[in-house]
């Protein structure tokens, strides 16, 4: 059996010691006095009853006395007591060089009185304030293969969970049988790492099979691959979270079309089709589940979201790049304002606005034609390179790009006074588009400028 601290203590609750228990650690000793295994008195503890007392000293008594006098409720200040206590002999489970050292006989001071909880409780209680479960399962997860079974000592107050591991633990098998069905915050972690400190129970090194092994080592491939699923299934276009491929026309795809899709991709991971499977495989599963019954939510229940999906896949096909209609919108609603303060010569102010289009809408080849014409005439630009320019973007462009940088071309060849380019530069204009009223304007203004 094992000598550590929190072992002795338990000990010292099933043979009901009495005399003076100190616990030696490298230049500290705590003394406390047992009688018939309750704890009568409590020396030198760091931390003892610190959050009720004003004036914590260590000392059992006095921080009682103090605690209670100070208005705290006497339940209470027991309580906190006993699991302070236990939190001091829980710490000494993971460290090294602690000692216990027991002299029996030796009477308590004088005004003392038993703590009302036996000793195996206070270990509980100190534990589970101390010990996290998540860091008990994270702790044992490398022994899961472990034989776990019962030492033969006796089980005293240990509480319902520990007893139902106890039970678990006379089978026989692995500790992965053992603590199935517990959640990783499950308090089942902490009772059995208090089992295995006061040793009620132990774990014997198996030798796993190795094609068991290989078993497990694959299924744990499958759940991290499953949980990396499901994180990226919510950070993709909903489309693309059921497996729809990109085309360049998606007007096939319905709200129908997209309920049969989900059904084709989501029912491999319905909750019906992996009950079997382990828990952690269960809850990986469940999760791209999940994801995919969003996806499919975003695209039957919210208005106009099929549409939209639909227009930037089809965009995607085409590699070019998606405006929302919402952006688009406001894109234009910057280029009128824009076209506004151009009417009122604001030009800065036209300027920031053709920005934002912009940002908003990069695909708009009418926003940077007449960026490039404000530019120049807020002298950030010189003309041959506006002109070069509003050229490069307007090649590949459709009818509407090109009769708008015809036309500022013609107003910046007229700007440096280069009118004959300018001319033709308005009558290409009226060749795409006759009753263009601007470029008709420009046209009788410089041909009555050559008569003249």
């Amino acid at each position: 059996m094992s000598s550590a601290p929190v072992s002795q203590l338990y000990v010292a609750h099933l043979e009901q010691w009495s005399g003076l228990l100190e616990l030696l650690s490298v230049g500290h000793s705590t003394r406390m006095f047992l009688q018939r295994g309750k704890v009568i008195q409590v020396e030198d503890m760091p931390g003892l009853l610190e959050s009720v007392c004003a004036h914590p000293k260590g000392n059992l008594r006095d921080d009682l006395a103090d605690a209670i006098n100070s208005g705290v409720d006497l339940q209470k200040a027991f309580m906190v007591a006993a699991t302070d206590i236990g939190v001091a002999f829980a710490l000494t489970h993971q460290s090294q060089g602690v000692e216990v050292l027991f002299t029996p006989g030796i009477e308590p001071p004088k005004g003392c009185f038993p703590l009302a909880d036996s000793l195996a409780k206070i270990l509980r209680l100190g534990f589970v304030a101390e010990r996290s479960a998540a860091t008990v399962c994270d702790e044992y997860r490398s022994r899961l293969g472990w034989r776990l079974r019962p030492t033969g000592r006796a089980a005293k107050d240990v509480g319902t969970q520990a007893a139902g591991l106890i039970r678990r633990a006379r089978q026989g098998g692995p500790l992965r049988d053992a603590m199935s069905g517990f959640s990783k915050d499950d308090l089942s972690w902490v009772a059995l790492d208090l089992l295995l400190a006061i040793d009620v129970l132990c774990l014997d090194e198996v030798a796993e099979d190795p094609h068991k092994a290989e078993r497990r080592k694959r299924i744990k491939a499958k759940i991290q691959a499953l949980e990396r699923r499901a994180e990226d299934l919510l950070n993709v276009a909903p489309l693309e979270a059921l497996d729809i491929e990109p085309k360049e026309s998606m007007s096939w795809l319905d709200v129908d079309g997209v309920s049969k899709q989900y059904r084709k991709v989501a029912t491999p991971f319905h909750p019906d089709q992996i009950g079997r499977r382990p828990a952690a495989y269960q809850a990986a599963a469940s999760a791209v589940f999940s994801a995919m019954t969003e996806a499919k939510d975003k695209l039957t229940r919210e208005p106009g979201r099929l549409k939209e999906e639909k227009e930037r896949w089809e965009c995607k096909a085409k590699g070019i790049p998606f405006v929302s209609r919402l952006d688009r919108d406001e894109a234009r609603a910057c280029f009128k304002r824009a076209q506004g303060h151009e009417h009122y010569r604001n030009w800065q102010e036209a300027l920031d606005e053709l920005d934002q289009a912009i940002v908003l809408d990069g695909s708009d080849l009418l926003y940077p034609v007449m960026r490039a014409f404000v530019l120049t005439v807020l002298k950030q630009r010189e003309v041959a390179d506006a002109i070069s320019d509003i050229r490069e973007v307007c090649k590949d462009g459709g009818i509407i790009p090109r009769v708008e940088g015809l036309y500022r071309i013609g107003r910046l060849y007229k700007m440096a006074e280069r009118p004959r380019d300018a001319l033709a530069s308005f009558e290409n204009l009226l060749e795409i588009v006759p009753d263009h009223l601007g470029a008709k304007r420009e046209v009788r203004l410089l041909r009555k400028r050559f008569q003249s």
